[in-house]
């Protein structure tokens, strides 16, 4: 499971919109070529959600 979850971070990270990514991701990662790891991803999407989407909830 945890392998699938690497391959679509891993995956979509090549493929996305760099303004989105750059909004969301702004101080996780080191340099702008890495890509994050499982729990990275996963918290720092979900905090976003949270503070942007909090009317979804």
């Amino acid at each position: 499971m945890e392998r699938a979850v690497r391959h679509v971070i891993k995956s979509g990270w090549y493929r996305h919109n760099t303004k989105i990514a750059d909004n969301i991701f702004m101080n996780t990662l080191q340099c702008e070529k890495d890509i994050p790891t499982n729990s990275v991803f996963i918290s720092t999407v979900a905090e976003w959600i949270r503070v942007n989407h909090s009317d979804l909830m």
